[in-house]
């Protein structure tokens, strides 16, 4: 387990350090296609695997703040950590559709340098908050 992972376990244990930490929401970040998922449960059980792909992505996505980093893991098997500096960020982009804004999801894009974005999360609840949290913690 490298060193970052550590401090934010500990972090997490002790409560003081983690400002955020979550994962994607299933029936928050798209309600219409939670529904329609429940909807083919009947046929064939097509929605139960739906769904339950569904849940494990969710459920094996976090994004965790810090004070002073921004970490991302992705994955169940193999899996993805990205880990970035709030000193090194540049700014932070928040998209909701209208339904997200009613349930309070979003996506959210972090941009470190150049144009494109270094790190794309979607389906996280409260994004303005993400928002606020980096900038506060830049």
């Amino acid at each position: 387990m490298n060193t970052a992972s550590t401090s934010i376990d500990a972090g997490r244990r002790a409560g003081s350090n983690v400002l955020y930490d979550e994962h994607p929401r299933m029936f928050r970040n798209a309600p219409i296609a939670f529904i329609g998922a429940l909807i083919l449960v009947p046929l064939a059980g097509l929605g139960v695997i739906i769904l339950l792909v569904w849940w494990l992505k969710c459920l094996t996505d976090r994004l965790t703040i810090t004070r002073g980093e921004v970490v991302w893991r992705h994955g169940l098997l193999a899996r993805t950590t990205t880990e970035l500096h709030t000193a090194g960020i540049r700014s932070v982009r928040v998209h909701q559709s209208v339904t997200q804004r009613i349930f309070d999801t979003g996506t959210v894009s972090i941009f470190t340098s150049g144009d494109q974005p270094e790190l794309v999360v979607k389906g996280l609840p409260h994004p303005q908050r993400i928002r606020d949290l980096v900038d506060q913690n830049a």
